[in-house]
């Protein structure tokens, strides 16, 4: 859109000796915007590839932020008006009464037929945009940020779960002397450990566990939750009483 206002300016109501640097610095304006537009839909299509996969981290990596060069040749065109503004003022200065009105008239007719104060106002609302933008792109890597944080989390705790088991069934056959109940960490269709695990008897789901395998089991996970992270390298003291240890 800024682009296209800068297009239907006609390079006539400037002088002469400000026409070159106009024309210069809309070409300079129309590829920096290209260029920033570029990198957006780059920025974008990371975004939506981030949703889609939350698991996979993703690094922005080549982009250029062109917002400094397109700040400092809108700048530059907007000193260019105010300077083609000045110019005409000091005319009036050293103009007679006939130029003087003609004077008048072309200023009247740069007024009315100038882009100049559209312009102004579509800088203003691309920086408006681009803080816009800027803001959006950090509170989305805020929300990356976080999915990573919870993700690896999930992660630490689905090792320690399988760590436990192993724990747990090595407890049960080499202390207990209990061959035929095992822990086994259950997983998804995906091959993936879903937190959960199942007990089994002889290799199969066991089922209707007495009183004494759950106490059994239960105290074998106590025993290998002693070495999660919450509690290695503490050396805690352990009491047990007279059901436990009978």
């Amino acid at each position: 859109e800024l682009k296209k206002i800068l297009q239907d300016i006609e390079y006539e109501n400037f002088y002469s000796n400000y026409k070159d640097s106009f024309i210069a610095l809309k070409e300079q304006l129309g590829a920096n915007i290209a260029n920033y537009n570029k990198e957006l839909l780059k920025i974008e299509e990371k975004i939506k590839e981030k949703q889609k996969d939350v698991f996979t981290p993703i690094k922005l990596e080549n982009t250029n932020d062109f917002s400094d060069e397109i700040f400092l040749i809108l700048n530059k065109i907007e000193n260019l008006c105010k300077e083609n503004d000045e110019y005409t003022n000091k005319l009036s200065t050293n103009q007679d009464e006939a130029r003087e009105k003609l004077r008048l008239n072309e200023v009247a007719k740069f007024a009315k037929d100038s882009d100049c104060f559209a312009i102004q106002d579509e800088i203003q609302n691309l920086k408006q945009n681009i803080n816009t933008l800027e803001k959006s792109i950090a509170t989305q890597n805020n929300k990356i940020d976080l999915l990573e944080s919870r993700i690896e989390k999930y992660k630490e705790k689905l090792s320690n779960l399988e760590t436990s088991t192993s724990n747990i069934n090595k407890y049960l056959k080499s202390y207990f002397g209990h061959n035929m109940l095992e822990l086994k960490v259950k997983k998804d269709d995906k091959g993936q450990l879903n937190g959960e695990f199942e007990i089994l008897r002889n290799g199969k789901q066991a089922k209707n566990l007495s009183e004494g395998e759950c106490s059994l089991i239960a105290f074998c996970y106590f025993v290998a939750s002693l070495k999660d992270a919450n509690t290695k390298d503490k050396n805690p003291i352990i009491w047990i009483d007279d059901p436990i240890s009978s």
